[in-house]
């Protein structure tokens, strides 16, 4: 059995509460890439899960890891050890831009759309109407977006965050160097947030 410490944490978990925060630490002071790239692997499937969880939607959970991996990138020096563990800083974060997400949905439900008129459609129709193009457009626009890069970086975000692979399983599957696939993903990332930031 781990040894545990005195607040009930295994040795294991110190070790990888440790490493996360020194990615961190790392990516605030030197934008370094392999921190960055190791922090994903280390806290995706969690923040995704969670953002699942949430959400109850698949698509809109992938957009909130990625929202969220991005913040990392250039938000890293706002991390503050004091207040509590990289993991946690993580999750409360990815919590926040969740349930901002459920309240734009129910904002967009109450919303009373003008009575139609000689139409079959009632305003409940209308509004799920409105809000199924709106996502719709903002898949495409994604869609758009994720086409105009590189292929090996549409593929490397593609097998990220559609299929859910880590960098090693996407290396591992492609053939590709691991830090290969890491620079693509991260640099297929930046690309995207520039190109979308009429979304965010």
């Amino acid at each position: 059995m781990n040894p545990e410490t005195n607040d009930g944490r295994t040795s294991k978990q110190q070790a990888l509460m440790s490493e996360e925060a020194d990615c961190l630490s790392r990516i605030a002071r030197e934008r370094d890439e392999d921190a960055f790239s190791r922090l994903y692997d280390l806290q995706s499937p969690l923040l995704f899960g969670l953002a699942c969880r949430i959400l109850a939607r698949k698509d809109e959970a992938e957009e909130v890891l990625q929202e969220i991996m991005l913040k990392v990138w250039h938000e890293a020096d706002r991390y503050d050890a004091a207040r509590g563990s990289a993991r946690a800083w993580r999750v409360m974060m990815t919590r926040s831009r969740c349930l901002d997400r459920l309240r734009r949905r129910s904002t967009a439900l109450r919303r009373e759309p003008p009575a139609p008129e000689n139409l079959d459609q009632t305003p409940d129709d209308s509004v799920m109407a409105v809000e199924e193009m709106t996502r719709a457009e903002e898949r495409a626009a994604v869609r758009q977006a994720l086409n105009s890069l590189p292929e090996a970086q549409r593929r490397a975000l593609e097998a990220a965050f559609f299929e859910g692979l880590t960098h090693a399983e996407i290396a591992a599957k492609t053939g590709d160097p691991l830090g290969t696939v890491k620079t693509r993903v991260r640099l297929g990332m930046m690309k995207l947030a520039e190109l979308l930031k009429a979304y965010t």
